[in-house]
């Protein structure tokens, strides 16, 4: 069967291992990306819809991922945030193969470009607001769900903490913040996170995240100041299964954009 369909024009690959493999690939199509220096964390997806080319990149390593990513198509790129759903353009050069861009891209993040090769998008796109980084200066409490005081320094990495290197489960982190009253919006960066963050402003939960970025709006809200922050963490599992000891808790640095 693999003979006939060969004989029918299929593309029959034989390898032995991956650098054959790779060789053997690299003469029978062209790659859709390329990252310079390589990085065997880097995911990505390839969607056309709609007349746009949509890249879900993805960083399933422990380290971040930093390089020059380039593509075999061209045209005009935009960042599209999942998260919040804004887009903003994505700073990029042509180059005789393609469209390359520099990029960062943290430990678990996800980042979606999108290209319109007609070179332009719709009116709709919009405007990049100006955000101020505000260093979060305040005094964290550290406890377990059932309120019970532990042990663990704010901001640092509990699984490197006595007693606490195979802990897998939730600990909250609370303190009181004061928000900028002349600001038209507030967001909070939560920066390394090991692995799921919760957070709640008042009482009222402002989202999940299970990737960086660590970032939820803050909505304007009329209660008096100081507001209560309520951070919950969850990490990894392999470190109770595995003891794999992988970073867990908020580690930071934690601010204020306004």
């Amino acid at each position: 069967k693999l003979a006939q369909f060969e004989h029918n024009g299929g593309t029959l690959i034989t390898f032995i291992n991956a650098e054959q493999l790779l060789e053997k690939l690299s003469k029978t199509t062209t790659r859709d990306i390329t990252l310079n220096p390589p990085n065997n964390d880097l995911r990505f997806i390839h969607i056309q819809k709609e007349g746009l080319d949509f890249y879900l990149l993805v960083n399933e390593g422990e380290e971040t991922i930093k390089g020059e990513l380039q593509f075999q198509i061209k045209g005009a790129v935009e960042y599209w945030d999942p998260w919040s759903g804004e887009r903003e353009p994505c700073p990029a050069k042509e180059t005789p193969d393609g469209t390359s861009i520099e990029l960062t891209l943290g430990y678990r993040e996800s980042r979606i470009l999108v290209f319109d090769q007609d070179g332009f998008f719709l009116p709709t796109t919009l405007s990049v607001k100006s955000k101020r980084p505000i260093p979060l200066e305040t005094t964290w409490t550290v406890q377990t769900e059932d309120s019970q005081s532990v042990k663990v320094p704010a901001l640092t990495d509990w699984a490197q903490c006595k007693g606490f290197e195979l802990f897998t489960g939730t600990l909250v982190y609370r303190a009181n913040i004061e928000i900028p009253q002349d600001a038209e919006e507030v967001s909070i960066d939560l920066g390394q996170v090991g692995d799921i963050a919760e957070v709640f402003l008042n009482g009222e939960s402002k989202g999940v995240r299970m990737w960086a970025p660590y970032r939820f709006d803050l909505e304007k809200t009329v209660a008096l100041a100081p507001h209560q922050l309520e951070v919950r963490i969850t990490n990894s599992m392999a470190n109770e299964y595995n003891g794999a000891q992988m970073p867990s808790g908020l580690m930071g640095p934690v601010e204020l954009l306004v």
